[in-house]
């Protein structure tokens, strides 16, 4: 039982540090959730959609109703034949299939805004990813340097000792103050750094996430897939959907457009009340009118004509964005694949040869100091090349997770 105890007590002591850990996976998440550029987007799909549904129905019908051919003289309502209380009704029909191509295209937007939304999703995605790295990398570069620093403070002691009985001269001592307070000063910078890829992050997540101790272990994103596979993926990506769905709507404006050319008519009904007698004694009968107007195009080249060859090029020019949009994203595949694979080759590089050659380069340069073989200048630059090595290896594989996250806006995150 006290086993028991003793183990549940360790558990709550040690659960809220790792509640605090923020890592990749949860920067992203946490990006996602009330992010006012999605919400706005979202609100403008849904906007157009109810629009789409408006647009394709008739115009309201209009009623009318008049008093007609009364006498001024007593306005007397069954003294003359023609005079009338008049109500009527009338609808307005649109040229052809105008309200249903309207309807299709402003439907055809709203898809465009939901591709635009899933870009947008992705771009939160990638650059939350970045400013991660970022913040990562700073701060395990800070604990590199804090590292170093120790280890150029044992140099310095040792340096010391050495002047003291008389091994050494007041230069070496100088020296090593003064590469400590260079130390010093880089990491004032990389404080700065980390202040700065703090706020970028925050900027997506929050202050009180971004604030947040970040794992240790280097994190692992979701798999690329083969270039080629990246490639074909490339025509449905959210930047190319979005501009297929503006030329799906482009398409629907020039079939608007020609639909002008048919003619467009109104129909109405009206109902003529009247009061009193005819000639014969008999009641006046009512009047009932029936019409029917038609909006005829007979001068089309300075308005339908107009108004088709704008819808053309207007079709076409989405058409353009389209294919530049493809291009640019073939652009980024291309640089960043190979970008990608360089890095690794060179962090493959690092971690097997030039991280151990340079780590023991310094041993040897500090052992053969402190033996009064080589000199003070050999051995400061000997740890200057250890702690740049490892900083290197360091920044070589954060670019390369970088590289990374831009392939994943491309082809999504999917294994």
């Amino acid at each position: 039982m006290r086993i028991l105890c003793l183990f549940l007590l360790l558990f709550l002591f040690t659960a809220p540090a790792y509640a605090e850990t923020l890592t990749l996976d949860q920067a992203v998440a946490l990006a996602g959730q009330d992010d006012p550029a999605l919400a706005q987007i979202e609100a403008g799909a849904q906007a157009l959609d109810e629009k789409a549904v408006a647009e394709g129905q008739l115009p309201d019908p209009k009623a009318s109703f008049a008093l007609q051919n009364f006498p001024t003289d007593n306005f007397s309502r069954s003294r003359e034949g023609m005079t009338q209380i008049v109500v009527g009704a009338s609808q307005a029909f649109p040229r052809g299939s105008t309200l249903a191509y309207k309807s299709r295209k402003t439907g055809a937007m709203a898809d465009g805004q939901r591709a635009q939304l899933e870009d947008q999703k992705r771009n939160i995605e990638r650059a939350v990813r970045q400013a991660w790295l970022d913040l990562y990398y700073w701060e395990q570069a800070a604990y590199t340097v804090k590292h170093s620093e120790s280890l150029l403070k044992k140099v310095i002691e040792a340096t010391e000792t050495h002047y003291s009985t008389g091994g050494r001269n007041a230069q070496d001592v100088i020296g090593a103050e003064l590469e400590l307070s260079v130390l010093q000063d880089k990491k004032v910078d990389i404080d700065r750094q980390i202040e700065t890829a703090r706020a970028e992050l925050a900027k997506w997540i929050g202050q009180a996430a971004a604030r947040r101790e970040l794992p240790g272990d280097f994190p692992k994103l979701p798999p690329l897939m083969a270039y080629e596979a990246i490639e074909n993926e490339l025509s449905n990506h959210p930047q190319i959907k979005a501009a297929e769905a503006m030329m799906k709507a482009g398409e629907h404006g020039v079939r608007i457009a020609q639909e002008q050319y048919k003619p467009g008519f109104n129909v109405g009904l009206n109902y003529g009340l009247r009061e009193g007698n005819l000639p014969d004694g008999n009641d006046r009968p009512d009047f009932v009118t029936a019409k029917v107007t038609l909006d005829v195009p007979l001068f089309t080249g300075k308005r339908q004509d107009r108004k088709l060859a704008a819808s053309r090029y207007e079709a076409a020019s989405a058409q353009y964005k389209r294919d530049d949009a493809l291009r640019n994203l073939k652009t980024m595949l291309e640089t960043d694949y190979a970008n990608w694979q360089r890095f690794d080759e060179r962090v493959i590089h690092y971690e097997a040869s030039v991280l151990k050659q340079a780590k023991e380069n310094f041993e040897a340069s500090l052992q053969a100091y402190q033996e009064s073989r080589t000199d003070f200048s050999s051995l400061i630059r000997a740890q200057v090349r250890e702690l740049d090595t490892n900083l290197q290896r360091m920044k070589l594989k954060t670019d390369k997770a970088k590289a990374q996250a831009r392939l994943l806006y491309l082809q999504g995150d999917r294994s």
